[in-house]
């Protein structure tokens, strides 16, 4: 079985193919300024449970640690297939509204993002009862204010869209292992 995550499918398809190897053989990849940046934000934003989106209420779970029991909320670890195992952590899940929200931060604006990323993340949460029908690329500014929002319907044809891209990536990962 393969282990594939949203990191892994994004280097593959833009070319970075010995990356996504690495990643899938567990490699430690190396960080950079601008990673490290990321992840700070995303942790702020989490353990701060920033509202930044007005829709954003009490029925949203952040990516988080449960005080309780010491474990992720928000990560998921999905058998799609006999071959495939999806890895992913959603930053914001609103199991009640049906939404999925990822942070982005850096230079990058929410519309410039890749939606496909929330389809995948649609289509493997479908596997554990959880039906999402819309996600949002939300921009975090260094100063932890919202820099913009892009509002993605995911339908069926989205979902199939990402599934096929799971898919075909694993199975071309595969022949390279």
């Amino acid at each position: 079985m393969i282990k594939i995550s949203w990191s892994i499918l994004n280097a593959w398809k833009s070319g970075r193919k010995q990356d996504a190897l690495d990643m899938v053989m567990g490699k430690p990849t190396p960080d950079n300024e601008y990673m490290e940046k990321g992840r700070e934000i995303h942790k702020a934003v989490s353990s701060q449970k920033l509202r930044l989106l007005d829709l954003i209420d009490d029925s949203y779970i952040f990516e988080d640690m449960e005080p309780a029991e010491g474990k992720r909320q928000n990560y998921f670890k999905i058998k799609l297939s006999d071959t495939v195992l999806f890895s992913m952590v959603v930053d914001c899940l609103s199991i009640d509204g049906r939404i999925v929200i990822d942070w982005k931060s850096g230079k990058q604006t929410s519309s410039s993002a890749d939606p496909m990323q929330l389809f995948c993340y649609a289509y493997a949460l479908g596997f554990k009862g959880i039906e999402i029908d819309r996600g949002i690329v939300a921009k975090v500014n260094d100063d932890l204010t919202l820099g913009g929002y892009s509002v993605y319907i995911i339908d069926a044809d989205k979902k199939a869209q990402a599934a096929q891209l799971i898919a075909e990536t694993a199975s071309e990962i595969m022949k390279e292992l």
